[in-house]
């Protein structure tokens, strides 16, 4: 008698539900129960479910201009969803408790703002929305969430995904919009982070990451004038920024790590032009990359300060482009090339002690070349080849720096081509100078001799 009672009573809460201008509210206390069916159709609606107990399972579903959802569900092992379809809508999915599921999911126009928040362990939420002018915010407070937020097919929308405790993995994202922004925070340790944008216009994507042992990727493909991010702060983090043009044009990638042992990586490819990726790091034994690949007028820097780096920028079968590091620190190696590209320029400035730098430019036309290195136990190794009207500046100020020649393929510090010119400039004590260079019409100037 009392599951006739039960089975009844949902069936009028539908009916009166499916009315114009319905408000709904629903409330469930105890363990075991279900609401499989709770729907709204019509415009105006307020609809509002608080559930009190364990193993609850709702679902929730909107349809209308102008409504509101709200569902609230205290308790362990709940799963809840809300579907709405229409404009200016919110929803908001509350959770407090252990092993919680809430999915919220928006089919519809424009001004919608859809919410989840989740406070325990073991939570999974995902936010989403289909239109304009939209917010997805989630906010799990605990451990061993998962969150996914992200807006499709739409532009001015904003996408927030805030995570506090550990091993925790998110993904915040938009996908064919223009002005977009996409924000995920984690605050722990042990986190995955996933922030991207693909197939729009004037994005923004950032992923903050604090804590240690953290993992994060932002992204952006096919489309310009795109700006992402991603900042590190604590031990052992690996990073990656990039942005995948094909044809695409002033995209910004970029990639701050604080902290030690990290790992960084920001890249832009494939046919762009006037892209910047850049690499800073703080710490100790961190690993920075920065390329720009097919485009021109491109953009790769590396910075960091530390003990025991390594960095390379380069941009390859480009025009125009620009490649540099600069290390400040101990025991740091350094390289950066252009290759296959004309009117490329190469920068390295290394303070320090027991740096090696790398520096080469190949079948390109009028390439610069800098290399600075101030300390002690530095070494170059320099080669310009196959190209015309190259310059290469060298200048090394310390004790015991070396620009090698003369020895095997890798290690020689040569120039073949036409019209090149080299000057470089050794001051210290112990240097060694073993150069070549084979072409027409170049010339070299060297000096060595004590600090002043």
């Amino acid at each position: 008698m009392k599951k006739v009672f039960l089975c009844i009573g949902a069936v009028v809460a539908i009916n009166v539900a499916q009315a114009q201008s319905n408000i709904l509210s629903f409330s469930q206390q105890g363990n075991g129960n279900q609401a499989p069916v709770v729907t709204q159709k019509g415009s105006g609606n307020t609809g509002s479910v608080a559930v009190v107990g364990d193993d609850n399972s709702v679902y929730f579903t909107q349809r209308g201009t102008t409504t509101q959802a709200t569902l609230s569900v205290t308790g362990m092992g709940n799963r809840s969803q809300i579907s709405l379809s229409g404009t200016e809508n919110q929803a908001s999915l509350t959770q407090t408790g252990d092993n919680n599921r809430g999915v919220v999911s928006l089919i519809g126009f424009q001004d919608n703002e859809v919410s989840v928040i989740q406070t325990g362990s073991s939570n999974y939420a995902s936010a989403s929305s289909i239109g304009s002018d939209n917010l997805v915010r989630i906010n799990q407070t605990g451990d061993n969430n998962q969150g996914t937020a992200y807006s499709r097919f739409g532009n001015t929308n904003q996408v927030i995904l805030v995570q506090t405790g550990d091993n925790n993995r998110g993904s915040s994202y938009s996908y064919s919009g223009a002005e977009n922004q996409v924000n995920l925070t984690q605050l722990g340790n042990n986190n995955l982070g996933y922030a991207s944008s693909y197939s729009g216009s004037e994005n923004e994507v950032t992923l903050t990451q604090l804590g240690d042992n953290n993992d994060g990727t932002v992204s952006s493909a096919n489309g310009s004038t795109n700006y992402i991010s991603l900042n590190q702060i604590g031990n052992s983090n690996q990073g990656t920024a990039y942005s995948t043009a094909y044809g695409g044009h002033d995209n910004r990638a970029s990639l701050t790590q604080l902290g030690d042992g990290n790992e960084g990586k920001a890249y832009s490819e494939v046919s762009g032009s006037y892209n910047q990726v850049s690499v800073v790091q703080s710490g100790d034994y961190n690993d920075g990359r920065a390329h720009t690949s097919e485009g021109s007028n491109n953009r790769a820097s590396v910075a960091q300060t530390g003990t025991n780096n390594e960095a390379r920028a380069y941009s390859k079968e480009g025009n125009y482009n620009q490649a540099s590091v600069v290390q400040t620190g101990e025991n740091n190696v350094a390289r950066a090339h252009a290759s296959e590209g004309s009117y490329n320029e190469i920068n390295i400035a290394q303070t320090g002690t027991n740096n090696l730098g790398y520096v080469h430019a190949k079948e390109g036309n009028n390439n610069y070349t800098s290399l600075t290195q101030r300390g002690n136990f530095n070494e170059v190794n320099l080669r310009q080849e196959e190209g015309s009207f190259n310059r290469a500046t060298v200048l090394q100020e310390g004790n015991n720096n070396s620009l090698t020649g003369f020895e095997t393929y890798s290690f020689r510090a040569i120039q073949q081509g036409d019209a090149n010119l080299m000057s470089v400039t050794q001051r210290g004590d112990g240097n060694l100078l073993q150069f070549s260079q084979t072409g027409n019409g170049n010339s070299a100037t060297i000096i060595q001799g004590p600090l002043n």
